[in-house]
């Protein structure tokens, strides 16, 4: 195993509110306890409005998010960490400029949007 995973090097999912580039989950690293990975949002998209099984942890690289959790919302800038609990309805949006941001969370996250059928966070898997 690398200890070195260069951002070329990282799987990437690309949806329509974003693209996600898997540095560490359990397909990649059989011994993996978290996921981490990066996530590029243009400006002013939005995700679906979501809820996670898990915690997830999201680390503002660059640029600005904006976040509803649970009704709340929040601003988010450069070096903010914003803690998601699981099962916590939220909605991120890039700022002006986008963002990205680092997040980590238990292997096996699933997301449920729409009609509450779970599915799969790839990036996180």
């Amino acid at each position: 195993m690398s200890h070195l995973i260069r951002l070329s090097q990282a799987r990437t999912i690309e949806t329509p509110a974003a693209v996600m580039r898997s540095f560490v989950t359990p397909s990649g690293h059989s011994s993996a306890t978290h996921a981490v990975w990066r996530t590029e949002v243009p400006s002013n998209a939005s995700g679906p409005v979501h809820t996670i099984d898990t915690l997830h942890v999201v680390v503002v690289v660059s640029g600005e998010l904006e976040a509803v959790v649970d009704g709340e919302a929040h601003h988010v800038g450069p070096g903010d960490c914003l803690v998601l609990p699981a099962g916590s309805l939220r909605r991120l949006t890039g700022g002006p400029d986008g963002a990205v941001t680092i997040t980590s969370a238990a292997p096996g996250s699933n997301a449920t949007v729409g009609d509450g059928t779970p599915v799969r966070v790839p990036w996180a898997n």
